[in-house]
């Protein structure tokens, strides 16, 4: 399993269209349809914070997931400040990095590739001078991202209001639940955003 960043693979003669439509579909798969952001917005961050903007692929060149961030000049007070679809500033002299969106492709799942990748990132981020603190923000629901996040030592200082739209749960042949964007759950309650922070 290697990462590579957006800025590297450009310089190596990738296709930005294709790694576009590699970021989508694996979007698609993650996400309710409503927290799904658009191909315009992830063109804007790898033309903002291209170095910012990891893909993750197997020994077989097969791309499986992406880890996107970019850099803020102050911390956010307010959900609305980092909102699904913003457009990133090109503030390459901030300090504060927000990690704006971390997926893997479905059929890589159930391999804690989750836990393995997000770790590798978070390890060479805090490698980046620049960077002094990150953030991120995470449904209350989602139990095992937090738990990854806790992991690398990140902590809940900030909780935001009716962030997160219901998501819908299906159950596997496991018994596990996953996401079905097709199908209704019965929590029609938006959910809170959990604002985490590490401080190296």
């Amino acid at each position: 399993m290697q990462i590579k960043t957006i800025s590297q693979l450009l310089k190596e003669g990738a296709d930005l269209q294709k790694l576009l439509d590699f970021l989508m579909e694996t979007e698609s798969q993650s996400f309710v349809s409503e927290l799904q952001e658009k191909r315009e917005t992830y063109f804007n961050r790898i033309n903002t914070f291209p170095e910012y903007v990891f893909l993750f692929f197997d020994d077989e060149n097969n791309y499986f997931g992406y880890f996107c961030g970019e850099l803020l000049n102050k911390f956010p007070e307010t959900a609305e400040e980092i909102a699904f679809d913003h457009t990133p500033c090109n503030t390459s002299d901030g300090h504060v990095f927000y990690i704006s969106s971390f997926a893997i492709n479905k059929k890589y799942r159930k391999m804690h590739l989750g836990k393995i990748m997000f770790t590798k990132v978070f390890q060479l981020l805090q490698k980046d001078s620049k960077i002094k603190e990150m953030i991120l923000l995470v449904n209350e629901k989602w139990e095992s991202a937090r738990r990854i996040y806790e992991g690398c030592g990140f902590k809940i200082i900030n909780t935001f209001e009716n962030v997160f739209p219901p998501e819908p749960l299906i159950v596997d042949e496991k018994g596990n639940e996953e996401n079905d964007n097709n199908k209704l759950h019965s929590d029609s309650n938006y959910t809170k955003g959990l604002l985490m922070r590490f401080i190296p």
